[in-house]
């Protein structure tokens, strides 16, 4: 399907996935800042997979409901959520995705696009080790 040329949500107008993992993203294109996409369509969606897969496993629900929580405290430094606008995201930056042609020439591959924090592309890459 074709990206509507309105598109100014976050998430993405086609649902996806991360390596082995379908990944919701707000394809029905309801309102919301970044704060909310993320509670809802990142971490929540992780903890309702998790609640599907481990039913027996409490204490993930447990701590991920506390965290869910605490998820606008978190993003306080990145300023009021409404002034966050949503930028084109690779979605699952790090050094497996990240190759080069026989010529050198550098390639990403293997994205899990969406609209979202211009920022969240450099949080996974850090988090998996830079990119180098």
């Amino acid at each position: 399907a074709a990206l509507p040329d309105d598109w100014t949500k976050f998430g993405f107008p086609l649902e996806g996935c991360c390596g082995a993992c379908p990944q919701k993203n707000n394809a029905e294109g309801e309102d919301m800042n970044w704060v909310e996409f993320w509670q809802d369509y990142r971490l929540g969606d992780q903890l309702k997979m998790l609640q599907e897969n481990q039913p027996w496993d409490g204490e993930i629900q447990e701590v991920g409901s506390e965290l869910l929580q605490k998820v606008p405290e978190f993003f306080e430094p990145l300023g009021p959520p409404e002034s966050i606008r949503p930028s084109l995201l690779h979605g699952d930056l790090w050094s497996g995705n990240i190759a080069a042609l026989r010529d050198g020439t550098p390639v990403i591959i293997d994205p899990a696009a969406y609209y979202g924090h211009y920022e969240a592309d450099h949080g996974i890459n850090r988090m998996f080790g830079g990119g180098s």
